[in-house]
Formats: structure tokens, sequence, C-alpha cells
């Protein structure tokens, strides 16, 4: 997974394969504070708030080299700090 940042309030976010030699299947967790998930290239994301003023942003990132699919992006607008997780659910070859 790779953070970068285009000015202080946006961050961008991205989660990939190194090669076309791997199906992965990730879960992806960015977690914010005022922060807003302005845009994904996947789809169902789950938001929860937490006790703490916090909110995460959970997604299944499934990358499929052989069809294309490589990476997982997210970019999050917050004034104070994104951290982010994964878990490794499986992988094969591809």
């Amino acid at each position: 997974m790779k953070g970068y940042y285009n000015n202080s309030t946006k961050y961008f976010f991205q989660y990939g394969a190194n090669s076309n030699t791997y199906n992965l299947d990730a879960s992806i967790t960015l977690i914010t504070v005022n922060g807003t998930l302005v845009s994904t290239e996947t789809s169902a994301v789950t938001t929860t708030t937490n006790t703490d003023g916090s909110t995460n942003y959970k997604n299944r990132c499934i990358i499929t080299p052989g069809t294309g699919k490589k990476t997982c992006s997210y970019l999050i607008t917050t004034q104070i700090r994104t951290n982010w997780s994964w878990t490794l659910n499986t992988w094969t070859y591809a």
C-alpha cells in the first residue's frame, strides 16, 4: 500500500500487486478524523464511526492481473490525519 498527498488535506492511497503473477484478495481499512472518502475505483465501501470520533472506511480489494485489475485506489480529504491497515484474505498465482 502506498500513500501520497497532493496538499495538506488530500490523501491518495493505492494498494496493488507488483507484477502480473498473483491474484490478491485483501481487506483495506482507512482511518481518518474529520475526513471524507471522496472517490474510489472500487465499490462497497463500509463506513463505521468510532467512539473517538474517527471514521473507518473498509473495502474488500480484489486484484486480478489476468483481467487487467492491478490496483485499488482511494482519495480522502482530511484536516488531521489518515492511517491505514490491510489484511490479506487470500492469494493465488495468476
